[in-house]
């Protein structure tokens, strides 16, 4: 009887072991053997890229990265997209269209007639949800319920609203043409080898109450959708990638370069490039955001403690936003 125990507990010490190693494999094949496919023969030569939030920060770089690889782009954001729109037409020689959306007010009963039109219109072959709203408040509880209202609004409606509109064009073009959404949700889980309670995987940050749940409702409803949609009933004909970063700098978010644990915005988006129809599910595009992972699994109290951890990560965000409002009273 003894023995079978002693077996039955080898076993178990086991699993973790074989799962870091798969986990490990995971991350060599995607960082070291994975490259680019031709995404414009993959997805359709004069094909259309509809990216949210592409006036700045990483929905600017899809659209270039895009519109270098020959496809036509769609800019869906405030009115700096027109100059992101010239400059794209004049360096790249393809069409760029926009349509003026301030995503905060997707609410409002008529916001995505616009949009809808243009998907209709246009050959819409893929979708980058990358549009968010970031803001976070010392102490939450005293953060003004419009940032809340806003921030809200465009991290659930928005995504919701596009991806069901994207997919319905999607699954009537030429089956031959593969088609493609992008979620740009966040770093929440992480593997924890099969340890369950004594290393809990997820991680948010503090301060930034509204904006992370946000978040959680990008990354499941886009977890649900990939598990629809990567089903044998489309016969591949959707690739759905969920990707989750943690801290990006690029031109909006230098106050991250702070963080040590940080990739850039242009190599992120490249990567999430070579991840495009050889990845699906979820997966982060940083070999750096992969480390920090990793020591959360195995040392939880990292995304606990420290001048690194999550919830004063969260506390620079809220103080940078704070400061940039001119407004409110910060409190340690």
């Amino acid at each position: 009887m003894w023995q079978l125990v002693g077996w039955a507990v080898f076993c178990i010490g086991l699993f973790p072991l074989i799962s870091m190693a798969i986990q490990t494999l995971i991350f060599l094949w995607r960082f070291c053997v994975v490259t680019e496919l031709d995404l414009l023969s993959r997805y359709g030569a004069g094909s259309w890229v509809a990216i949210t939030g592409a006036d700045g920060g990483m929905g600017k770089l899809f659209a270039q990265k895009f519109a270098r690889r020959g496809f036509n782009v769609l800019l869906i954001g405030f009115e700096r997209c027109n100059l992101v729109a010239e400059q794209i037409r004049e360096e790249y020689g393809v069409e760029a269209r926009v349509v003026v959306k301030d995503f905060s007010k997707a609410w409002q009963p008529d916001f995505f007639v616009e949009i809808e039109d243009a998907f209709r219109e246009l050959d819409l072959s893929v979708l980058v949800n990358n549009v968010a709203s970031r803001k976070g408040w010392i102490p939450s509880h005293s953060q003004p319920a419009e940032d809340a209202l806003e921030t809200i609004c465009c991290g659930t409606v928005v995504q919701a609203r596009l991806s069901q509109m994207a997919i319905s064009k999607f699954v009537g073009r030429d089956a031959k043409l593969k088609s493609a959404v992008i979620f740009m949700t966040a770093l929440l889980v992480f593997p924890n080898f099969g340890l369950s309670v004594p290393l809990m995987n997820t991680v948010h940050a503090t301060f930034l109450s509204v904006y992370e749940a946000s978040n959680a409702f990008g990354y499941f409803h886009a977890m649900s959708l990939c598990d629809e949609y990567l089903s044998p009933i489309y016969n591949g004909r959707i690739d759905m990638l969920n990707i989750t970063p943690g801290a990006v700098v690029g031109e909006n978010t230098q106050v991250l370069l702070k963080q040590p644990f940080h990739a850039t915005a242009n190599r992120f988006v490249d990567q999430t490039l070579a991840f495009l129809g050889n990845v699906q599910g979820a997966a982060c595009a940083s070999v750096v955001h992969v480390v920090a992972m990793a020591l959360g699994s195995v040392f939880p109290l990292f995304y606990k403690n420290g001048p690194y951890s999550a919830p004063n990560t969260g506390k620079l965000i809220a103080t940078n936003f704070m400061k940039q409002r001119g407004n409110g009273k910060i409190v340690s």
